[in-house]
């Protein structure tokens, strides 16, 4: 199969969309089939380059939004030398399915999660922005596709409840099959990983590090953060730095080193489509702190603490009981990254079985 991935964010970067395709790609051109990446560049990465037998592409922009405008004439351009396209949401589907359509190829989305009520409820948010992201959803779920991935079954029930009528199949994200403790010995910090995503609980994180670092000046945290969107960042650098630590982007083995050695990985998100950093720290024997919103119910395992409320108080008070080692615990789940590829793989080629049978499927 020829597999065109066109996606916003794409390795270096991190998070769990991120992850995901990383080692989907990877694990797809392993097994044979021709895969290619058309992503968004927001630093200074190549413009071109071939990893792990994936062939990449970066169009240069400055933030998300321009990627959706910049890579609609090269979505068209590579699309005719594909034979199904794979976008996700959010501000890749708009260019991935206008070629679809010019190209007369079928389309996959995955779909991370849909907020739909969240927009008007999530924080460093304007008043335009909240309006514009929810139409925008709104929209790119209102198209046609040729299948629906939903990544939890909470996120499949999202998209029922918000009456998108499609034909949706869930599938579990992945863990890299590399994956596994680098470290068995704990050190003294608690870590945050990820996106500064708006649903993230950046906010309530911070808050609850200030009350902490007043009660317990020797608390340690990391963060390994982009330094973007950098309204964010700069959020949580203006009030907590320099009492906590920003690490960069690391390799996986790096992070997962990192990961395997903190106290906690701290997962305080408003919600979760599905939480991948938290199923990789519960692989790792990592204790997890989550604010068990979304997903985070179906993923989170190994030894764990969850909030009672999404409230800096609770978050403290979560942070104190992992100190006193007061952790619960669930048997660790396994998301087996052989079982993801696989049943993309027979979506795949169910989408283009019936793309043959019905040649204006997109």
């Amino acid at each position: 199969m020829r597999v065109l991935f066109i996606l916003e964010y794409y390795y270096p970067y991190q998070g769990g969309a991120e992850r995901l395709f990383t080692e989907l790609t990877r694990e797809l051109c392993h097994l044979g089939d021709h895969v290619a990446v058309l992503t968004a560049n927001y630093t200074t990465l190549p413009s071109e380059e071939v990893l792990d037998g994936v062939h990449v592409t970066r169009i240069t922009v400055k933030n998300r939004l321009l990627f959706t405008v910049k890579a609609i004439p090269k979505s068209l351009e590579m699309a005719k030398d594909f034979d199904i396209i794979h976008t996700s949401t959010y501000n890749a589907a708009l260019p991935a399915k206008i070629a679809s359509i010019f190209a007369s190829r079928p389309i996959v989305i995955t779909v991370h999660e849909y907020w739909g009520n969240y927009w008007w409820r999530l924080p460093f948010l304007r008043l335009y922005e909240r309006f514009a992201y929810h139409v925008y959803e709104r929209a790119i779920l209102s198209f046609k596709y040729s299948r629906v991935i939903a990544v939890s079954n909470f996120t499949q029930s999202r998209l029922g409840q918000a009456s998108q009528k499609h034909d949706v199949s869930m599938i579990y994200n992945g863990l890299p099959r590399t994956l596994s403790p680098a470290s068995t010995i704990r050190s003294d910090y608690y870590l945050f990983v990820g996106r500064l995503g708006v649903s993230k609980g950046i906010d309530v994180l911070t808050e609850a590090i200030a009350i902490l670092l007043k009660q317990n000046p020797t608390l340690k945290f990391k963060f390994v953060v982009p330094n973007f969107p950098y309204r964010i960042f700069h959020f949580v650098r203006s009030r907590l730095s320099p009492w906590i630590e920003f690490v960069d982007p690391p390799t996986d083995q790096e992070l997962w080193e990192l990961m395997s050695k903190a106290k906690a990985l701290i997962v305080p998100s408003y919600t979760e489509g599905f939480g991948f950093v938290a199923a990789e720290a519960a692989k790792l024997g990592t204790p997890i702190i989550s604010s068990g919103r979304g997903a985070l119910k179906e993923v989170v395992s190994g030894k764990f603490l969850e909030m009672k409320e999404h409230s800096a108080s609770a978050l403290v008070d979560c942070i104190l009981s992992a100190e006193m080692g007061r952790f619960l615990f669930k048997p660790i789940l396994d998301f087996d990254m052989k079982q993801t590829v696989r049943q993309h793989q027979k979506v795949y080629r169910s989408v283009l079985n019936h793309a043959e049978h019905s040649p204006d499927s997109p």
